[in-house]
């Protein structure tokens, strides 16, 4: 088999967006920059790309009803967005600050999905990541309260980190609270008291701006497992003072 030295352009390319689109020898793939809160696209756009995010975080979101706003994911480097059989899109995805995509033309990609293993099992993968968030998402909203919501949100973000070889312990929070809100279906308010929690009980540390250090990975995971009361978890940051409410 030949290495990579002695592929032709095209084979080169093929081999780039087997590894998700992440190399400037994508020649199938055209470049997107999007200013913070600029729309990759909206809800009823056309299905014309699926989009590999190369660098930054969106947001996706969906207006309700009533006007409220739903958000139903993030997006980060190393992720697909863009997936359905629709011939438009249902949601809305909007960069939460400086981000860059790959747009790839959805003929493309499905013919890729066909012919080269290493693609198709990467589609696999974002299409089993995508829908294990969901569930999780609802299982959130239904059952959990607001400090195992954001507990378990932390844990899904520590374990991405994980599965791309990134310290599972410091993880970034490029999204608002307001987001965070909006995705665990509380208020900012909520998710902005739990964050102090947190942080009293010596479960977090907030390193920078964003950056938040996991200290105390199990009590987390009893947490967001619903393991023990509250209380128990972290109810005393030093075994005298009790975390305010």
């Amino acid at each position: 088999m030949l290495g990579v030295a002695g592929m032709d352009i095209e084979d080169k390319a093929a081999v780039a967006c087997s590894n998700g689109c992440e190399s400037t020898a994508c020649t199938h793939c055209t470049q997107r920059a999007l200013a913070a809160k600029q729309h990759l696209f909206t809800h009823g756009d056309e299905q014309r790309y699926i989009y590999y995010v190369h660098s930054g975080c969106l947001r996706l979101y969906k207006t309700l009803g009533n006007g409220r706003r739903q958000v139903i994911g993030f997006s980060f480097a190393g992720d697909f967005i863009g997936f359905g059989i629709g011939p438009e899109f249902p949601y809305n995805a909007q960069s939460i600050g400086r981000s860059e995509v790959r747009c790839l033309p959805r003929g493309t990609f499905h013919k890729l999905a066909l012919e080269i293993p290493r693609f198709a099992f990467r589609l696999y993968e974002a299409t089993t990541l995508e829908l294990a968030a969901a569930h999780d998402l609802a299982l959130t909203i239904g059952q959990r309260n607001s400090t195992a919501a954001v507990a378990s949100f932390l844990l899904w973000l520590s374990r991405r980190n994980e599965r791309r070889g990134v310290a599972p312990t410091t993880i970034s929070l490029p999204m608002p609270r307001t987001d965070i809100a909006d995705y665990l279906g509380l208020t900012g308010e909520t998710v902005s008291r739990t964050f102090t929690r947190l942080k009293v009980g010596g479960l977090i540390r907030v390193t920078r701006k964003r950056l938040v250090q996991l200290t105390d990975m199990p009590a987390l995971l009893e947490l967001a497992e619903g393991m023990g009361g509250e209380r128990e978890a972290f109810g005393y940051a030093d075994g005298l003072r009790r975390i305010p409410h």
